[in-house]
């Protein structure tokens, strides 16, 4: 397996030559993340959320994020297609911008569908104050190579979600990570969900800044209903 970082050699500005496989990185016209302003009020379809009953089921340390699993029966919907939830992990900074702002961390909720392509729910975080239902997460956060199980705490995926999920951002995109693979939906909810100072520093303290730079536009059009 390829070796890749956030810094240094194998970081971001070298990603494209460390594999073959990854020239679509550099060579891509439809990369993520992105700077979201400018979007357009022309909505091209709507967004459904369907995540009642489902739960993180355990926590793993893959060494370059936390990755998070989830019971069944999760789904995205977005237009006319439906994807089914499989997980979820988390970047800090945030990796997607607005009006070139980013935010403390951000939370990706990744959906594959019966075609094996890609949806994924992006949702941005930011420190407030107490402690949200991601702190179980991050208490239980393992060393590199590890797990922890969650089941018994029995946390919600809507409890990751903010509590103003209509307005949101969708454009056509890609993995941030190898192998930046392109056509995947994306939809970043606009409000942020409030987490802990500690949550954040958990994260760096295990990563450090682990988000990949805001990639060119190019031609594409963001949309958001506002």
């Amino acid at each position: 397996m390829t070796e890749w970082s956030y810094e240094g050699a194998t970081g971001p500005d070298h990603w494209a030559d460390l594999d073959p496989a990854w020239a679509i990185a550099k060579l891509g016209i439809r990369q993520s993340p992105i700077d979201l302003a400018g979007a357009t009020d022309e909505v091209e379809g709507s967004l459904g959320l369907s995540y009642d009953k489902v739960t993180l089921t355990e926590v793993a340390n893959d060494g370059h994020t936390l990755q998070v699993g989830v019971t069944a029966g999760g789904m995205l919907t977005f237009g006319q297609r439906t994807w089914t939830l499989g997980g979820l992990h988390f970047h800090t900074p945030s990796e997607h911008h607005i009006d070139g702002e980013a935010f403390d961390m951000e939370i990706h909720l990744v959906h594959t569908d019966d075609r094996n392509q890609l949806g994924v729910l992006g949702v941005f975080a930011e420190i407030a104050g107490g402690f949200g239902a991601l702190s179980a997460v991050f208490d239980a956060a393992p060393d590199a190579g590890t797990t922890v199980d969650l089941r018994l705490e029995e946390i919600p995926v809507v409890d990751v979600l903010p509590p103003d999920r209509s307005r949101w951002f969708a454009y056509t995109g890609s993995l941030t990570t190898p192998p930046f693979t392109e056509q995947v939906q994306w939809v970043v909810l606009r409000q942020p969900l409030e987490v802990s100072e500690s949550d954040v520093q958990q994260m760096r303290r295990l990563f450090g800044a682990n988000a990949r730079p805001v990639q060119p536009k190019h031609s594409r059009r963001v949309s958001s209903p506002g």
